[in-house]
């Protein structure tokens, strides 16, 4: 029996995809696996800037919230997301998406387009 992705850390703010939870994640944080491996996160609001059939992977920037209390810096973070079976977005789109953790990615179950940024010229 394998055991089914979760949405973890406990105490996580929690967002509901075709009915399963996801725990609301970071760029950074997946990009350096904190959260994991098979724990179901999404991250919002993501950039799509490239795509790469060959390999099925989608490539997001995005800026991570700064935390309370805390002086950050306006720099963006990029990851490559694993993107097997589900209908990718295309350049430009700016979407939600929830999957599951691999190491230093994420493994997409889905996603929603919640708007669209110029890939070239910005938003």
């Amino acid at each position: 029996m394998t055991a089914s992705p979760t949405a973890s850390p406990s105490g996580c703010t929690l967002m509901i995809f075709n009915a399963q939870s996801y725990c609301a994640g970071t760029l950074t944080g997946v990009n350096r696996t904190v959260y994991g491996l098979g724990q179901r996160i999404a991250l919002s609001g993501v950039n799509v800037t490239f795509i790469n059939t060959q390999n099925n992977t989608v490539q997001v920037w995005g800026i991570d919230p700064c935390p309370p209390g805390k002086l950050c810096g306006a720099g963006s973070v990029t990851t490559t997301l694993v993107w097997d079976g589900s209908p990718k977005p295309v350049p430009g789109d700016v979407i939600s998406v929830y999957g599951v953790t691999v190491t230093s990615s994420l493994r997409i179950d889905g996603s929603v387009k919640i708007g669209w940024c110029h890939p070239e010229w910005g938003c």
